[in-house]
């Protein structure tokens, strides 16, 4: 008996020191695949590519080649920038909210590790560090060449609002040029209609200050008809008080902390990008409209509005965007080169 009860304790501590080892293991593992994952998340993202005699280029960690940086680009750990002549680029760090500007006087620079303890407001580090992980992996890639074989808007389309929530405020309704010259505009609540203007020629019109109350959280929707042709139809949402509430404050607070040094451009993509990431699409396509119309030759700016294109089935008008920013970024980067 007692050397049954000798081998099962023996057993037993085999089987306790088995266990600790393998919960060890597992627990090395688990670290080092966390570890892993943040080195593979962007660190920073660039913002804004200038310069009308030198180019900006990059070599990521692990690589012996440098390539050309072109806006919204993630950068990782351990990625070297280098900025020539008068070309300059600003980088927005995911660990920081002051904005880095790299040229030939810093460069070659080093993309640092993202910062888990700062001094700046966390809340700021983290609103930034969100919006730059939802960039980064929903924007990549979409520079390159695009071949447009006929123009975006053959089709009558609605604009915006588009299937999608959107912030309280001005409504503006918009879709592409009729050719039939006029159509009837025709707002509806699940219950009634709320608005029916006719024979409009223009292609946006703007719900009236005079008109029912749209209430938030209730799906409405809009109904624009040409004649021969059949109706377009799209829905549309008013957020909520409490939430909208809270988007505005974040973006009061994403642009106190980031737009003392940053250009206006890049104040407009971070917004954006939150805007985008919370499924504000409309809100997000108007920001970034007043913002072409301020500067309308930054391919970021149109590469960021294809996205939303993208994400509000307009894949027409996402090309055209994509197109226009590779065009300008080639533009740019081509005039760079030959001096």
């Amino acid at each position: 008996m007692r050397a049954h009860a000798a081998i099962g304790l023996a057993g037993r501590r085999v089987w306790q020191r088995g266990c600790a080892v393998i919960l060890m293991a597992s627990t090395i593992l688990l670290a080092s695949a966390e570890a892993d994952a943040e080195q593979a998340r962007a660190a920073g993202m660039v913002t804004r590519v200038s310069g009308e005699r030198g180019v900006v280029e990059v070599m990521p960690q692990g690589d012996l080649h440098w390539k050309r940086v072109g806006p919204l680009l993630a950068l990782r750990a351990g990625d070297t920038i280098r900025a020539t002549a008068d070309a300059s680029v600003i980088v927005i760090l995911s660990g920081d909210t002051r904005p880095v500007k790299i040229d030939s006087t810093n460069s070659p620079f080093l993309i640092p590790a993202r910062q888990p303890n700062l001094a700046r407001s966390e809340k700021a580090v983290a609103l930034l560090r969100a919006v730059i992980d939802y960039l980064s992996s929903h924007t990549q890639d979409k520079l390159a060449p695009v071949l447009v074989t006929r123009h975006s808007l053959e089709s009558p389309t609605i604009l915006s609002p588009r299937n999608g929530p959107m912030l309280p405020g001005p409504l503006i309704f918009e879709w592409s040029p009729s050719r039939s010259g006029s159509a009837t505009v025709t707002v509806l609540s699940t219950t009634s209609i709320l608005l029916t203007q006719a024979d409009v020629t223009a292609t946006s019109l703007k719900y009236p200050d005079s008109g029912l109350i749209l209430a938030p959280g209730e799906r409405y929707r809009l109904r624009v008809h040409e004649s021969r042709r059949p109706p377009l139809e799209v829905w549309f949402e008013i957020v909520g008080t409490e939430r909208a509430d809270a988007v505005r404050r974040t973006l009061t607070d994403l642009e106190q902390v980031v737009s003392a040094e940053a250009p206006a451009n890049s104040v407009a993509i971070i917004k954006a990008g939150y805007l985008a990431q919370q499924g504000l699409f409309h809100d997000a396509r108007m920001l970034l409209l007043a913002a072409l119309a301020q500067d309308a030759r930054d391919p970021a700016l149109h590469l960021l509005l294809g996205h939303v294109y993208s994400e509000t089935d307009l894949p027409d008008l996402a090309i055209e965007s994509y197109r226009k920013a590779w065009l300008l970024f080639d533009h740019n980067e081509g005039r760079s080169s030959s001096r």
